[in-house]
């Protein structure tokens, strides 16, 4: 069965189900940049507008954001839109691990 695979920087999201691939991914990636700043998911979600259980869901891949609200999860983290955002892995080398 394929696999597929998104990676945002170091951060690498797979799966068999394409969008999971990509909101793990993303999800991952948010934490990752939420850490780095020290913000607890409560202070990021205040920030960013979003309930802190929603930020848990994200984070873990359990849900999407819409294309409006990622400009404020950008501007709390302050990131650009699209270094929030996967991209495919599409090296045929690649083996399935980051």
């Amino acid at each position: 069965m394929p696999e597929f695979a998104y990676r945002v920087g170091m951060v690498v999201g797979r799966h068999h189900d394409q969008r999971l691939a990509y909101l793990a991914a993303f999800g991952r990636n948010l934490r990752v940049q939420r850490v780095k700043r020290g913000l607890s998911q409560e202070q990021f979600g205040a920030l960013a507008g979003l309930d802190r259980t929603f930020v848990g869901q994200l984070e873990r891949g359990r849900h999407g954001v819409n294309v409006v609200e990622l400009p404020r999860i950008a501007r709390a983290l302050g990131v650009r839109q699209a270094d929030l955002l996967p991209e495919p892995v599409d090296d045929p080398a690649w083996t399935g691990r980051p």
